[in-house]
């Protein structure tokens, strides 16, 4: 049930085809020789046309961040992937350049909640939209957000459809370009009859955000998989790599999903319900923006392959540059899985790291029972104790969510 960022490559070729729009978007690796690139671009490319060069790696505020390079010809495309590859990032996005008037600019969010899809938007987008006033309505009012922004309310309903078939947990389109005149991806856009679309003739959806429900990655009415993920750059996502290599070499499942590294609340949970229960309410007590992460060790790990789980987890604890950080270690109650042997190689992890946990006042609660329970439980809070590393332990007598309150009580 996690949110996972997916590429803009593959959350724009879903959301395209879903509205029947055309889309010519190239998606470049820094991988790709430069030669092999340079012919593929000459085939593919009007040389009379402009273009934009942008990362793909689930990255916020490109723009002002200077990671996009915008109106540059065919011929300038690989001195700014160059440029970019510089900065340190290795996925990218080529798109033609849409020329619009600042004025054009409307901006447009879909979450999904308890209540059903909820619309952020403002009749202004761009990259300060952080600046402006936004409104918001919930799904049922689809027809009045399509008013104030001036759209086909059918537009709209297409794309919360798509949002709904797709299990994207999170749209947004900023900026969304009303243009006047000639479409923006071009005047032949056909619909599934065969016509012109007029729904979409005059829209450009620039810049796009997706996350998707992970829990739907083996549905097979999905149209993205694990492959479309999208990861911010970073050194430390070797973590995510080693985590991966271990889960196919085990019996057992050894998941770790990064969702924003510098977030303060962390998670260490054995799966099953119990680890949906303990992300869910996070959010429910809203905090689910500090969530740095979620993910599992289930299906009865060794000491070892737990100790390998937590060591990377407690790297991108530590580089996190979140002021207040939590780890939360819980789950339900085992019916086979050794909480005595599991708790052993999360204290040999957690003993690596005891002067940093100690330094940056990282607080550690934890909630678990199952076969040996008792001397797991004592095991880990003797150390925490040990080493003066705040936080609780806990066992089934203890309701799941209440650790998770007891945990963000202290981000507070």
């Amino acid at each position: 049930m996690a949110r996972q960022p997916i590429s803009e490559y593959s959350a724009k070729k879903i959301l395209h085809e879903y509205l029947s729009f055309g889309y010519e978007g190239i998606a470049i690796s820094s991988e790709t020789p430069e030669a092999t690139l340079a012919q593929e671009l000459e085939n593919k490319l009007d040389q009379s046309k402009k273009y934009v060069l942008k990362i793909d790696q689930a990255t916020k505020k490109r723009a002002k961040m200077g990671l996009l390079k915008l109106n540059i010809s065919p011929n300038e495309i690989l001195s700014a992937r160059s440029e970019l590859q510089a900065k340190g990032y290795d996925k990218f996005l080529l798109e033609e350049f849409i020329p619009h008037e600042k004025s054009a600019e409307k901006y447009l969010a879909l979450s999904l909640t308890r209540k059903g899809y909820k619309f952020t938007y403002s009749s202004e987008g761009g990259v300060d939209i952080e600046d402006v006033g936004v409104l918001s309505e919930y799904e049922e009012n689809v027809a009045k957000v399509a008013n104030d922004l001036g759209l086909n309310v059918e537009f709209l309903t297409n794309i919360l459809d798509c949002c709904y078939q797709n299990h994207f947990s999170y749209l947004e389109i900023n900026p969304l370009v009303i243009t006047e005149g000639d479409a923006a991806y071009g005047t032949d856009a056909k619909s599934e009859a065969g016509n012109t679309n007029d729904l979409t003739e005059n829209i450009a959806i620039l810049d796009l955000a997706v996350e998707v429900d992970t829990a739907a990655v083996n549905f097979n009415t999905t149209s993205w998989n694990e492959n479309d993920y999208a990861y911010p750059p970073s050194d430390r996502l070797v973590q995510i790599e080693n985590v991966k290599k271990l889960d196919l070499d085990s019996p057992a499942s050894l998941k770790l999903i990064l969702l924003e590294k510098n977030n303060g609340i962390w998670l260490l949970l054995s799966g099953g319900g119990a680890s949906i229960v303990v992300a869910d309410e996070v959010a429910n007590l809203g905090h689910g923006e500090k969530l740095a992460n979620y993910g599992e060790y289930s299906g009865n790990p060794s000491m070892e392959e737990t100790y390998l789980y937590t060591r990377n987890l407690l790297e991108l604890v530590l580089a996190s540059e979140a002021k207040k950080k939590v780890i939360i270690i819980a789950g339900g109650v085992a019916n086979f899985t050794d909480v005595r042997v599991t708790f052993r190689g999360i204290i040999k992890a957690l003993s690596e790291f005891v002067p940093e946990i100690v330094a940056q006042n990282i607080e550690i609660f934890v909630r678990r029972g199952g076969p040996y329970q008792k001397e797991g439980l004592a095991e880990l809070k003797e150390f925490l104790k040990k080493h003066n590393i705040k936080g609780e332990v806990h066992g089934p007598d203890l309701e799941l969510q209440k650790i998770v309150n007891l945990a963000v009580e202290r981000l507070d």
